[in-house]
Parts: C-alpha cells; sequence; structure tokens
C-alpha cells in the first residue's frame, strides 16, 4: 500500500506490534494530511485498538516507524513518551473528573498557560461545543451527548498535534449516536485538528471520516475514502464487511461486457489475472424495482426499514439479490416483482 510522501500530520509505516509472543500488527501503512479525519474500521479483536494505543505511545512497536508532523516519535529503537507527543485521547468512558465542573475539566489540560489565556482557550472551546451556558455544571448534571462534547473540548484544549478516539460512541443509543458523529465532527473540523478514531460501525466511519481503513487479523486491507471503500472495494473481505451486497456468477463475453442472471453488466476494469469466469458484486442500490422490466425475481424475504422494504429477492439462477423499494411497494414472500440493474460500479473478482 502506497503511503504519500508529502506534509502528513500521521504516516504509519510498515508497522507491526507483537504483545507476548503474538502478531498483533502486521505491517501497517497509511497516512493522514492536516485537518484530516480517519477512522480504523473492523470486527472485534482486528488490532484497531492497539494500533490507536500505539500512535498513542502506549504500546511499543516491533517493526516499522510512526511520524507526527516532522518528528518520528516511534521505531523499534526509538520511542517518545505519551506525554511528549502532543497526542490528545478520547475515552469510551469519557474519563471526566466529577468534583470538577465543565470549565475546570476543560482547562485541567492547560497546566502551565498563563491564566489569561487559559480562560480565552476554555471560553472559545465552551463556544465551540455549544456548552457556554453549561460552564459551572458537574458532568453528572449534563447529558451523555453533553459529556462527550466536554470530553473532547478537554482532549482539543492544549491544541495537540493529533486527536485520537477511542469509540467514543460506542456506549450512547442509535439516535444520539447520530447526532454526536454530526457534532464531534463538526468541533474537529472547527478546531482543524487531524484525528483518527476507532469504531466497528461503519454507518459512525463514514459519517464522520475523510478516510477510512478496513482492518482485519492485524492487517489493514484498504485505506480509503468512505466513497471508494463501498464502490471499489480492494478486496473480498471489505466488500463484505462494508455495506450490504451479494456476489452472483459472471462470464466476459465477446463484446468485454459479462453476462449474468440480472442481464449484460458493463466493466471498467478486471483482475490481472483471470480466466473469464467471475463473482459480481451486487449492492442493493444496483438493483430497481421495475414492473415493467423482463427480468423477474421471487421475494425471499423483506425487512421493513420504514421509508423502505429491504427485499432478498431470488434469481431464476437461484442466485440471490438484494433490493431497496419504497414501502408503498408492499411485495409479499413468494411473490415475483420485476428488476432491472443499475449497477454504475460494477466490482468482479475471480472466481
Amino acid at each position: 500500500m502506497n503511503v504519500k510522501n508529502t506534509s502528513s500530520q500521521l504516516q504509519v509505516r510498515s508497522l507491526s506490534v507483537q504483545l507476548g509472543g503474538q502478531a498483533i500488527l502486521k505491517g501497517i501503512d497509511f497516512s493522514l494530511e492536516a485537518g484530516e479525519i480517519g477512522c480504523l474500521l473492523g470486527p472485534s479483536g482486528c488490532g484497531k485498538t492497539t494500533l490507536l494505543r500505539t500512535i498513542a505511545g502506549f504500546e511499543a512497536p516491533s517493526a516499522g516507524n510512526i511520524q507526527l508532523g516532522d518528528h518520528n516519535v516511534s521505531d523499534k529503537q526509538r520511542q517518545v513518551p505519551v506525554e511528549k507527543r502532543k497526542v490528545g485521547m478520547v475515552f469510551q468512558d469519557f474519563a471526566l473528573f466529577p468534583h470538577l465542573s465543565v470549565a475546570q475539566n476543560i482547562r485541567f489540560g492547560l497546566k502551565g498557560w498563563p491564566r489569561q489565556q487559559a480562560q480565552q482557550r476554555v471560553d472559545e472551546l465552551l463556544s465551540l461545543i455549544g456548552l457556554a451556558s453549561h460552564a459551572e455544571h458537574r458532568p453528572h448534571e449534563l447529558s451523555g451527548g453533553q459529556q462527550q462534547r466536554v470530553a473532547v473540548a478537554r482532549a482539543l484544549a492544549p491544541k495537540p498535534d493529533i486527536l485520537l478516539l477511542d469509540e467514543p460512541f460506542s456506549s450512547m443509543d442509535k439516535t444520539l449516536r447520530e447526532q454526536l458523529t454530526d457534532s464531534v465532527r463538526q468541533i474537529i473540523k472547527g478546531e482543524g485538528v487531524t484525528a483518527l478514531m476507532v469504531t466497528h460501525d461503519q454507518h459512525e466511519a463514514f459519517a464522520m471520516a475523510d478516510r477510512v481503513g478496513v482492518m482485519k487479523a492485524g492487517e489493514l486491507h484498504q485505506w480509503d475514502t468512505p466513497y471508494r471503500l463501498y464502490h471499489q472495494p480492494d478486496s473480498r473481505f471489505v466488500a463484505h464487511f462494508v455495506g450490504r451486497g451479494t456476489f452472483i456468477h459472471g462470464e466476459l463475453n465477446a463484446s468485454g461486457q459479462l453476462d449474468t442472471a440480472i442481464g449484460e453488466l458493463p466493466v471498467a476494469s478486471l483482475p490481472s489475472t483471470h480466466n473469464g469466469v467471475f463473482d459480481v458484486l451486487i449492492r442493493p442500490d444496483d438493483i430497481i424495482h421495475d414492473d415493467q422490466s423482463p427480468w423477474c425475481a421471487k421475494v425471499r424475504s423483506r425487512h421493513f426499514q420504514g421509508a423502505h422494504f429491504l427485499y432478498t429477492l431470488e434469481l431464476d439462477s437461484d442466485e440471490s439479490v438484494l433490493c431497496f423499494a419504497p414501502s408503498h411497494h408492499n411485495h409479499m414472500i413468494g411473490e415475483c416483482i420485476g428488476i432491472r440493474h443499475d449497477a454504475k460500479h460494477v466490482v468482479v473478482f475471480s472466481r
């Protein structure tokens, strides 16, 4: 995987970590430009939290290096202490001091700052997170979302080179997570700080990040924009893990198109080695419900999701595809419905 050799705020190169004789991270490469928000996404136990802890300085690499700005802070020979890395941390449990007010919690990271300058910085952040009127409240007097914003402000207070967030929304319900993802992104962007977050929730990752890294078993499978991860996954694992989708059989025809059970599909690129037979990734948004279409499929299952149904459809080839349809199209299991493809980004893997 290529890493840009530009003015990156964070560069991780060939990073490996062993703990207790076990390889936890294996040759990780990625970078973040100044002001970008990145996200490490993957199932539990894939190594994403260990990677975050290694960047922070809590773990030492067995190979490779980490660079923050122009400074090499971690490699096999050199390990800059956590407190000297200018890294801000936001934890799952917020870790606010219960006996301190909101303003005092934010000011905690400003030890050594002149009093007037520290107060100005606290006031700036209280305004940024929308809690100026709560400056003297204690954490227990705040909602979970307000506490999270205070935790972010406290981490941002000393103007760190990078902000690290470890599953910051994991303890919240879905509605609050969605609201906070947007507000925390605006806060971070408002400060212009580079940030890296860990999550297992792809919706959080897509809403929060400029770039997302998908991890599995200690390896980084793809580091890319959310759009490219969804529409142009580099591996079957990324294709399965990011978004919904199924694979159907495809064969290359004489015109350079793919013959499939849902018709002929255009393909922009093919694997470097292949025998003309492929597994074709079909997303739910690639399939359009169309009563006028000559192609039909049988409803195998359906999930009502408010504004739309998610149908699992069985093709004549016994393969299945997923399809979103407006909820006023209320089709029963076993019913045959017309479909057509609208595949703009056809992704294939050699069978």
